[in-house]
């Protein structure tokens, strides 16, 4: 059997036997079924109910007969990070607070920047981060990965918060 993750798709198959053909399921076989080490992409309908069997089939030979034998598949949904909504602060902040979350099939997540502050807790997917000054006024570009993803692949969020000029007044 095989579990797999919905944006690891397509499937590698590994069908012993020859010749033998692939059948069954709603999605495509990639060069033919009947190659033993096809890939198998999954309908839209597979991949939202989760699961699919699918059957290799050899062809008769001689004395001997048919024989099958079924494989099931168990697709699992992508993770998933959200690093929440744009926004826009006032220049005179010297912290901003990051806010971010992932779905059941992340374990947690990791912040990262390529401007001058420091995220205090990159780890934590509620953690801070220290503006520098050469930011001020400006955009800072934040990106949340998601971590833990088992044998699906990262995903990324990205987050744009804006910074305006620091607000002044003299008397």
């Amino acid at each position: 059997d095989i579990v797999a993750c919905s944006n690891t798709l397509p499937i590698t198959l590994n069908g012993i036997g020859s010749p033998a053909t692939w059948s069954g399921g709603n999605g495509t076989y990639s060069p033919s079924s009947s190659n033993m080490n096809a890939t198998y992409m999954p309908s839209a309908a597979e991949i939202t109910n989760g699961s699919l069997s699918l059957t290799i089939t050899t062809n008769p030979s001689g004395a001997c007969p048919q024989i099958t034998d079924l494989i099931n598949i168990t697709i699992l949904p992508s993770p998933i990070a959200n690093a929440g909504n744009d926004f826009t602060v006032c220049g005179n902040l010297t912290t901003l607070n990051l806010s971010g979350s992932v779905n059941a099939q992340a374990t947690g997540g990791f912040w990262t920047t390529t401007v001058s502050g420091t995220i205090n807790n990159p780890t934590s997917l509620n953690t801070t981060y220290t503006l520098h000054p050469s930011e001020k006024p400006g955009t800072v570009n934040f990106t949340l990965s998601t971590t833990g993803n088992g044998s699906c692949n990262a995903h990324d969020d990205n987050l744009i918060v804006t910074i305006t000029d620091p607000v002044t007044v003299s008397a």
